[in-house]
């Protein structure tokens, strides 16, 4: 997420507090950063306050013309997410399959 970009909602301060979490480990992250910011901007662009299993199916849909391996890597990566910050969120890792 870039750093002009304000964490004023639920998904905002989720990755804001994932990317933070994961800098701390000592990695960069900048691919991980492009990758949920992307989905950051897709949610209002679909009228929604949090992605749902839809939304993300939705968004999902956008990069079927990457290879396999690069979709599943972007849907394992918001996963982790959910995961890491589930208080944020009112999505669960289990609404993602």
């Amino acid at each position: 997420m870039p750093n002009n970009i304000i964490a004023s909602t639920a998904l905002d301060r989720a990755i804001v507090g994932f990317l933070a979490h994961q800098r701390a480990l000592g990695r960069g992250y900048g691919n991980v950063e492009y990758i949920l910011d992307s989905l950051r901007r897709f949610v209002p662009q679909e009228s929604a306050a949090d992605p749902d299993r839809a939304l993300f199916d939705r968004w999902c849909d956008r990069f079927r013309k990457l290879s396999a391996n690069t979709q599943r890597g972007r849907q394992l990566l918001v996963r982790e997410l959910v995961e890491h910050e589930p208080c944020q969120l009112r999505v669960r890792a289990a609404k993602f399959g």
